[in-house]
């Protein structure tokens, strides 16, 4: 994924606030230009001995400019943070709905932690992106230029002497960005395997009690965190080059308007009130471009989530939706043909197994731990195709049904209980609202489970904890 794809897929969609927004910029940029024009107007008047009363109304107008130029930045930032929350908020939607329909091969490569990370965390890199950068970049650029013109109007020499050092400080800052990018992306990185590595583990407390793994894990954590933090340092490290890059800069910067101040006041060609406007402006160069720089820093972040971002959604299932043959009415029948299957193509956990099981049989399947009973159930209900082999129901090749079809008529339980934290209804019917309660009643009726619901105290609308007990 590419920032304009980003910006037109997220942003173009909020037309209205983005244009309110611009409007906004602009009445910043003219406020901010227009201030040092009235405090040269103020000096000069104060130097000329002009009246008190003119004196006070430029001061008034002076706070009236500034007052309204904070109305504005409190208004633009709460704006931008709308846009950016809503823009990231459809993006995290998406990344989470595209990895959803990942197959398990990916999955299982993933811890949780890893993904909350890549999901949440990439997403929320983004969000200063979508709030300020694009306007705050922007507006730095049309402050550059509105301040470049205002000194071209004082004397072209300092204009164009400005000019040449902004260009300078803008390159050097690209090229600062290019180098400090990777360094983002490998601390992204860093954070994901840490979450993955603190997730797992703490799923596992019990069993690693139980095994006498404590002292083990703890210097696991020892180590992950010790990487992370040696990449947060570097990272930090090669951030600080910009700012360190920019003070430099607007050294040489100050010393130049200082020249050139003194310059022109020297051989009578700017009043006192003017020296100062050209300092003031000068002053102004520095913001925009320290917000340039910062915008930057958030940009390579920014990069690096996206760049994470863009590779989770390049990512593919394995499990390609069949072309749609139809699986005959009625109780299918199950077949494998000669079905080998490993989760590396390498090792494999099953090996030429072949059987036909008629509708309305039961087979039991036994075996030790890690034998490949749970795999079987995942080849029939397309969690994963076989290596080797055919998987049919009712004569139909798997491959050749729609997903949705297959998992519409075969069910599987999984040895592990998975709860939503909601009520018994949303649990029942994964939050399908076209399911009427009779059919639910019905169901638990011919379980034995009818005297239970009816002990609830709200029935189907009972929340569930984790425990699967009612709240």
């Amino acid at each position: 994924m590419k920032y304009r794809t980003l910006f037109r897929t997220y942003l173009l969609p909020q037309k209205g606030s983005l244009f309110l927004l611009f409007l906004l910029l602009l009445s910043s940029i003219g406020f901010q230009l227009v201030n040092p024009q009235v405090i040269k107007t103020f000096i000069d008047s104060a130097q000329a001995g002009q009246p008190l009363k003119l004196l006070i109304w430029t001061a008034l107008l002076f706070l009236a400019i500034a007052f309204g130029q904070q109305v504005i930045t409190v208004l633009s930032t709460y704006l931008g943070e709308r846009v950016g929350w809503r823009a990231t908020n459809r993006l995290r939607l998406d990344v989470l709905a595209h990895t959803l329909h990942l197959d398990l091969s990916f999955h299982n490569k993933k811890t949780p932690g890893e993904m909350i990370e890549r999901i949440d965390g990439d997403v929320s890199a983004l969000a200063n992106m979508f709030s300020k950068f694009l306007f705050q970049v922007l507006g730095s650029f049309l402050l550059l230029i509105g301040v470049l013109v205002a000194l071209w109007q004082v004397d072209w020499r300092s204009s164009a002497a400005f000019a040449v050092f902004t260009l300078l400080v803008v390159v050097v800052l690209n090229a600062v960005r290019s180098v400090v990018v990777p360094h983002w992306l490998a601390l992204s990185q860093a954070q994901a395997d840490y979450f993955g590595f603190l997730e797992e583990r703490l799923q596992g407390t019990e069993d690693v009690r139980a095994n006498g793994g404590v002292s083990y894990v703890l210097h696991r954590f020892t180590q992950a965190f010790r990487h992370l933090i040696a990449k947060e340092r570097k990272a930090m490290q090669m951030n600080s080059l910009s700012w360190s890059t920019t003070s430099g800069l607007f050294l040489i910067g100050n010393a130049v308007a200082l020249s050139i101040g003194y310059f022109l006041f020297d051989h009578g060609g700017i009043t006192i009130g003017t020296v100062y406007m050209i300092s003031f402006y000068t002053e102004m160069l520095r913001r925009p471009i320290e917000n340039i720089a910062s915008q930057f820093t958030d940009l390579q972040k920014a990069s690096a989530a996206l760049k994470r971002i863009s590779e989770l959604l390049d990512t593919r299932s394995r499990i390609v939706d069949g072309r749609g043959i139809a699986i005959p009415a009625g109780t299918p029948a199950l077949e494998m043909e000669r079905v080998s299957f490993g989760y590396d193509e390498e090792e494999m956990i099953l090996h030429d197994i072949s059987l036909h099981l008629q509708p309305g049989r039961i087979l039991g399947l036994l075996g030790r731990t890690g034998s490949g009973k749970s795999t079987l159930g995942r080849l029939v209900f397309r969690l994963y195709d076989p290596t080797v082999g055919i998987v049919r129901l009712s004569g139909i090749d798997l491959r050749d049904t729609r997903l949705s079809e297959l998992r519409s008529r075969i069910g599987m339980v999984t040895q592990d209980v998975q709860l939503f934290h909601a009520t018994i209804r949303d649990n029942l019917t994964f939050f399908t609202e076209t399911i009427e309660d009779e059919q639910i009643f019905a169901a638990l009726r011919d379980i034995g489970l009818s005297e239970w619901i009816d002990a609830l105290p709200n029935g189907l609308d009972t929340m569930l904890d984790a425990d699967g007990g009612g709240l």
